[in-house]
């Protein structure tokens, strides 16, 4: 990441056309046990519908039974080749970099503000059940991540538990990333990247340029 942190969000993409069969997934979802089916982000201000909606988008991608795989063969000394949405639900391949890109796109597709959460050898993702952001686009300080995780505002959470067979569920995968959180591993965490503190900023993201398919 280094100096480039601030580009990161460039790479989410919510327009991709893969995301929006993401959305119509986690839509039908919502519909099927009972609840509207409206991916309206924060309209209704309360908590336990955003993280409905986030269910319903882990549920959705869960639904595209990806399977983990090492980063692309690179020459490059720095950085890591990236997946597009569509190239991931056409291979149902993804790091952990490409599957939380992925779920930062769909959850900002359906109106949360989403986070990106780096270590040093690893990626994962956050959302803000309310709407807020961290204070700094880029926020070095693992202190400030327990703390919105204490204030249950913000759930963090391992994007590559849905790439395990069986596709471990959403509050497993937020258990699964608390070691990393912990204080003793505070030397392993980077950044998390505010992503719409980074849209703010004028950090859009990159052009789709895959053909959207007819209805």
């Amino acid at each position: 990441v280094a100096d480039m942190a601030q580009l990161l969000p460039a790479f989410a993409l919510p327009n991709d056309p893969a995301v929006g069969k993401i959305l119509r997934a986690a839509a039908e979802a919502l519909a099927a046990h009972g609840q509207p089916s409206g991916l309206d982000g924060y309209q209704s201000g309360d908590p336990k519908r955003s993280l409905l909606l986030t269910g319903a988008i882990y549920s959705a991608i869960a639904g595209l039974k990806l399977h983990y795989v090492e980063p692309p063969a690179s020459f490059e000394k720095r950085g890591q080749k990236i997946r597009r949405p569509s190239t991931i639900m056409q291979d149902r391949l993804a790091t952990c970099l490409d599957s939380t890109l992925l779920f930062a796109a769909a959850l900002e597709a359906c109106g949360l503000n989403a986070a990106l959460l780096l270590f040093t050898d690893h990626a994962a993702v956050g959302v803000w059940l309310t709407k807020r952001t961290f204070p700094n686009a880029i926020e070095t300080d693992l202190a400030e991540v327990r703390k919105a995780i204490a204030a249950r505002e913000l759930v963090v959470f391992e994007t590559t538990g849905v790439t395990h067979r069986p596709v471990v569920t959403l509050d497993h995968a937020r258990h699964l990333l608390e070691p990393r959180l912990d204080e003793t591993q505070e030397s392993g965490f980077v950044a998390a990247i505010d992503l719409n503190r980074s849209r703010s900023s004028g950090i859009l993201p990159l052009a789709s340029h895959t053909p959207a398919e007819a209805p």
